[in-house]
């Protein structure tokens, strides 16, 4: 049976109002942080708060483009949508976030420097990586990398490692998510496929076989790179979407937001 997944992206907001230049393919220009964090939960505004810069408009626009993805199926206003961070190991409230109860929905976000994604599923677990490739050397791939992936990489020129680099990462990234054993499992004790190759996962630690786990290859931007991962053996059909048009279209509502 044929999985779907909905991919939807956005661009950091940082500034007054928000609106659109295309499907991810720029940037979306001032999107209202101050709007777009009343959206939030108190648990998500506070940790919003201990960010700076980048780290907390990606932050704050993955959440509020969740909420707005999410509250249709639930039936609630986007800031009445309560989801549940807390961190299973430690108890924080930095955890993956998630509905309550069971999951009718299951969804993955990821931000990094000018790019965020929100996956959704009505099926399996899902998880999403957007990596940007100037931020990647070839000091990063000693602790992501396998000793088999890293002698593939040596052999690339040096002009194709970086992005070889992101493929490996933000595929392996994908499926740590997806399985829901984030760093809990080094990445560099899973294999898969190189960017030559239909993105797949190959082994896993230990002597059990690996998940069964469907990965794919987004369509970013240019500047960046990402995968998502869909438990189970698809097939998979993933529809990738403009998350700033979302964001430009709800700017309205989002600027009369109730603060909770």
């Amino acid at each position: 049976m044929s999985v779907r997944c909905d991919v939807w992206w956005a661009t950091p907001s940082t500034t007054g109002r928000h609106h659109s230049q295309g499907p991810h393919d720029g940037p979306a220009g001032p999107a209202g942080l101050p709007a777009l964090t009343r959206l939030l939960e108190p648990v998500e505004r506070r940790r919003a708060a201990r960010l700076v810069g980048g780290a907390r408009a990606g932050f704050v626009t993955a959440r509020a483009l969740l909420r707005l993805l999410l509250a249709p199926a639930v039936g609630v206003a986007p800031h009445e949508l309560r989801l549940d961070t807390t961190c299973p190991r430690c108890g924080g409230d930095h955890g993956k976030p998630r509905l309550p109860g069971p999951a009718a929905v299951e969804f993955s976000l990821a931000h990094t420097a000018g790019q965020v994604v929100v996956a959704v599923s009505t099926g399996p677990p899902v998880g999403v990586d957007v990596e940007a490739l100037a931020r990647l050397t070839d000091q990063d791939a000693a602790g992501l990398l396998s000793t088999a992936e890293l002698g593939e990489l040596g052999e690339l020129p040096a002009t194709a490692r970086r992005a070889a680099l992101a493929v490996w990462w933000t595929r392996k990234e994908a499926v740590l998510k997806a399985t829901g054993e984030g760093l809990a499992v080094p990445p560099e004790t899973i294999q898969v496929t190189g960017p030559k190759l239909p993105a797949a996962l190959l082994t896993w630690p230990g002597p059990a076989p690996p998940p069964a786990v469907t990965l794919a290859d987004l369509h970013p931007s240019p500047a960046f790179v990402a995968s998502v991962a869909v438990m189970g053996p698809g097939p998979l059909t993933v529809v990738e979407h403009d998350g700033d048009a979302l964001l430009a279209s709800s700017a309205g509502n989002v600027a009369h937001a109730r603060t909770a």
